[in-house]
């Protein structure tokens, strides 16, 4: 497994991580993330390839920091994303909120 890494934040995982030029673009320089049969591209900026065994339980992309050195540690500038609900979600804490 490889993770691609800007500034030491974790910023993508993969099964394979290649930089190069791709269908999708023959003339700009890109990383490849491969995950099964899905392909993603970054643009190169400033990103490091690492390759690793495992990642954190809890792992997501941005909220570790990966270097050699370190191994994962938590990044300092992660947030907790909001909570999204689906709508059934929502209407059943609208039900709890009336019914409380």
């Amino acid at each position: 497994m490889k993770i691609l890494t800007n500034r030491n934040v974790v910023f993508e995982i993969g099964e394979e991580i290649e930089r190069g030029r791709w269908e999708n673009d023959p003339t700009a320089d890109t990383y490849r993330i491969t995950q099964g049969n899905l392909y993603q591209y970054a643009v190169i900026a400033e990103f490091e390839i690492h390759e690793v065994d495992i990642t954190p339980e809890d792992f997501e992309k941005n909220k570790y920091c990966y270097t050699a050195e370190k191994g994962f540690y938590p990044n300092p500038d992660w947030v907790e994303p909001e909570k999204y609900y689906t709508l059934d979600e929502a209407a059943e804490l609208l039900v709890q909120e009336v019914n409380a």
